[in-house]
C-alpha cells in the first residue's frame, strides 16, 4: 500500500509538472528581522509546508543537516502554527526537475544545490565559488542580493549550508606545485572548468554517477568533488591522491516557492528566517567533526595527502578567483555581486 501511495504520489507531481505553466514571479515581501524567540501569533493560520530534498536523506547532503533544519522549524514553529513536512528526495525529482517543480508552485520548499537552479537563474553558477561564510554573506548584502536573482526561479532563499571549504582535487598522478598541466579533471561544470583550467588542467564535465567508471578506464586523472564523501561512494579505491588545501563553496541551500513565502504572515516568516540564521552557526560543529572522520578514513584507506608551501598554497587558492573573470563577463549581472563574496 505504500509503495503504491508513493506511485501515485510520483504520478500526480509528474502530470501536475507537465500542466502548469509558468507565470511571472511574485515580488517577495521582505525579509522580517527575527526576534527572539519569534512573537507568538494564536491568530496564525495553520501552515504545514512539504519539503523535497534533492539528496538522498541517508547521505551527508541531507542528514543530519536537513533533520536538524526540520526539527528547529518545527519547534520554533509551534507558536505561530507552522511546520514542515519531508515530502521526499530525489524518486521524486531529480535536481533540475525539482527546481521547475518549486518555480511551478509544485513544491512548497526544496532542500537543494543552488547550482540545480542554474537554467532559471544563470548567476547561481558562481554557487561554488563563493569566497565568504553564509554568515557573512548576509553582512556584505549578498544574501540579499542572491534573493533577487532566485525571484527569477519564483523562489525565495532562506539559508546556504555552513560547509566550507567544500571541494577538493583528487588526483592519481601526483603533482608538488599546483600545476595541473596534462591531467585531465573532471568537474560537474561552471567555475569549476575555469579553476582547474586556471592550474594548466584539461576540465572534463561528467555527472558524479560517471566518475567511478573513468577512474576504472583511466578515462581522468583526477575529479573535482566534495571534500566528503569517496569512501562512502568506493572512489578511494581508485584514487591515490588527495590535494590540500580545500577550496570553494558549499551550494547546498533551503529555498521556498515566493508565493508560498509571500502568503504566511509576518511571525511565519520570521521563524523561518531565524531557523536559517540559526542553522548557519549550529551546523559549523557538526560539519567540523563530520569532515575530520571522514577525511581520516580516506587517509587510512591509503590515500596520501599533497600539501604545498605556503606561496604554492596561496597560488592554489589564488586560482579560484581566475573563474570570476569569465562569469563575469558571460553573466555581467555578477559584477555587482562578486565584492559582496569574493575573499577577504
Amino acid at each position: 500500500m505504500k509503495k503504491f501511495s508513493l506511485i501515485l504520489l510520483i504520478a500526480t507531481l509528474i502530470i501536475s509538472f507537465n500542466l502548469v505553466a509558468c507565470t511571472k514571479s511574485p515580488t517577495p515581501e521582505p525579509t522580517p528581522t527575527p526576534s527572539t524567540p519569534a512573537t507568538p501569533s494564536p491568530e496564525s493560520k495553520p501552515v504545514t509546508l512539504k519539503l523535497w530534498s534533492a539528496f538522498n536523506t541517508d547521505q551527508w547532503a541531507a542528514t543530519p543537516c536537513l533533520f536538524m533544519f526540520i526539527d528547529k522549524v518545527n519547534e520554533l514553529g509551534k507558536d505561530v502554527n507552522l511546520s514542515i513536512e519531508l515530502l521526499g528526495g530525489p524518486e521524486l525529482f531529480s535536481g533540475y526537475e525539482g527546481v521547475e517543480a518549486q518555480a511551478k508552485g509544485l513544491l512548497d520548499m526544496s532542500w537543494t544545490s543552488l547550482a540545480y537552479t542554474s537554467s532559471l537563474v544563470p548567476e547561481t553558477r558562481v554557487a561554488t565559488m563563493l569566497g565568504r561564510s553564509p554568515s557573512e554573506e548576509r553582512e556584505s548584502g549578498a544574501y540579499d542580493l542572491m534573493n533577487q536573482f532566485l525571484s527569477k526561479a519564483n523562489s525565495y532563499y532562506i539559508f546556504r549550508v555552513p560547509m566550507d571549504p567544500y571541494f577538493t582535487v583528487y588526483l592519481n598522478k601526483k603533482v608538488t606545485t599546483p600545476d595541473f598541466t596534462g591531467l585531465r579533471i573532471r568537474t560537474g561544470g561552471g567555475g569549476d572548468d575555469y579553476f582547474i583550467q586556471a592550474l594548466g588542467g584539461t576540465a572534463i564535465v561528467m555527472s558524479i554517477s560517471e566518475i567511478y567508471t573513468a577512474l576504472e578506464h583511466g578515462a581522468i586523472d583526477g575529479y573535482d568533488f566534495p571534500c566528503v564523501g569517496i569512501v562512502q561512494r568506493g572512489y578511494n579505491e581508485l584514487t591515490k591522491y588527495i590535494v590540500s588545501p580545500d577550496y570553494g563553496s558549499c551550494p547546498t541551500v533551503v529555498t521556498i516557492n515566493l508565493e508560498k513565502w509571500n502568503s504566511l504572515d509576518d511571525a511565519q516568516r520570521t521563524v523561518l528566517t531565524q531557523a536559517g540564521i540559526e542553522m548557519e552557526s549550529d551546523l559549523i560543529p557538526v560539519w567540523q567533526d563530520y569532515y575530520k572522520a571522514d577525511r581520516q578514513k580516506a587517509l587510512d584507506s591509503g590515500i596520501e595527502l599533497i600539501e604545498f608551501s605556503a606561496e604554492d598554497e596561496a597560488k592554489f587558492l589564488h586560482a579560484t578567483e581566475a573563474g570570476w573573470e569569465r562569469v563575469i563577463e558571460e553573466t555581467p549581472s555578477l559584477a555587482d555581486y562578486y565584492p559582496l563574496v569574493k575573499m577577504q
